[in-house]
């Protein structure tokens, strides 16, 4: 290892790879699956390189965090929200890998998320 950031190593058979640390690198965004906003649940694809899980996060413009703080789901690709999006809100979920050492990826792709208007309430 040259530092905390550079290194080489040297496999049985020869070949000789490079690690270079640096910070997540975005995945794709977040699909709404099903139209459920009273219990929405979320899915994306698996993001490349180096991470070490995802923070999921749900705000009223995208890459925001006001409606739902970053909430750290581990390498789970999928998140179900426990409570209700905003009515008549439109909201931006975001997907944000990180890894320990240099944080969260920065400016990921967010997806638009618009709840039913007008929901019927049940006593």
């Amino acid at each position: 290892m040259v530092n905390d950031t550079l290194g080489y190593a040297i496999s049985s058979r020869g070949r000789i790879y490079r690690y270079r640390g640096r910070a997540a690198e975005c995945g794709p965004g977040p699909i709404l699956l099903g139209t459920n906003a009273l219990s929405p649940s979320f899915s994306w694809a698996a993001a490349e390189g180096c991470f070490d899980g995802y923070y999921f996060q749900i705000g009223s413009s995208p890459g925001e965090d006001d409606l739902l703080p970053p909430t750290d789901v581990g390498l789970d690709t999928f998140f179900h929200a426990t409570a209700p999006l905003p009515e008549n809100t439109t909201a931006y979920a975001t997907v944000r890998p990180y890894n320990h050492q240099f944080g969260p990826a920065q400016s990921c792709e967010s997806t638009m998320v618009q709840p039913p208007k007008n929901r019927t309430k049940f006593y």
